[in-house]
């Protein structure tokens, strides 16, 4: 009996086997990050191929990012009717049509600011970036070059979560193991956030006001 089948049960293992990745697709254009950790650990046992699963959760957020651009490239009118799009979208362009400061800011800074959203768990902030970057006519380039440098690290960091808790649930003894390594990383994390990050995050205060105004 495989790993699979003693968790899930020999039927649930074969469906999910044979139907897995195309319920994937849908499941990951509602909520990427919940069903790529449960994918992960789902891979772990043996019911789904991890390198597989990676590149449908890339694929299919590729895929929602190009949506959202093209919305904001050609379909703004109809992105306006969302209260948080057009919440961003007025921050973009004074009445006279000008950009203002912030997306300014946004353009100088755009491939560290979209690649941080990516990697960061911060909801909704990568989304407010693409509008922006849609509405005030960023390069498609640039955009694509700050979505591949930072969603396949993001996904494979949240498939592996996944991975590394379905395997403790078939092992228990790697528990403790795993407490230890995760206490180290959030030490480590919490070092160079003090030492490095938080006075960057600070002085970057107009991607804060980015998100409020889209979550207003």
């Amino acid at each position: 009996m495989t790993g699979a089948e003693t968790v899930l049960g020999s039927s649930a293992a074969m469906w999910l086997s044979t139907y897995g990745y195309w319920i994937l697709i849908p499941t990951m254009l509602f909520e990427g990050t919940t069903f790529g950790f449960i994918a992960g650990a789902l891979s772990s046992v043996g019911v789904l191929n991890p390198f597989v699963v990676f590149g449908v959760y890339v694929g299919v957020r590729l895929f929602t990012d190009t949506f959202v651009l093209i919305l904001a490239w050609w379909g703004s009118d109809y992105l306006e009717r969302f209260e948080f799009a057009r919440n961003i979208m007025t921050k973009l362009r004074n009445d006279s049509g000008e950009q203002t400061d912030l997306a300014k800011f946004i353009d100088k800074h755009f491939f560290e600011s979209l690649f941080l959203a990516k990697v960061l768990p911060v909801p909704t902030l990568d989304t407010a970036l693409i509008i922006a970057a849609g509405t005030i006519k960023i390069k498609v380039k640039r955009v694509y070059f700050a979505i591949l440098a930072g969603q396949p690290l993001w996904s494979a960091m949240i498939i592996g979560l996944g991975y590394f808790f379905g395997d403790s649930i078939q092992n228990p003894d790697k528990v403790i193991n795993i407490i230890g390594f995760a206490i180290g990383l959030i030490i480590v994390f919490v070092v160079l956030y003090n030492k490095y990050g938080r006075n960057w995050l600070l002085e970057k205060t107009y991607l804060g006001q980015l998100i409020q105004n889209g979550r207003e």
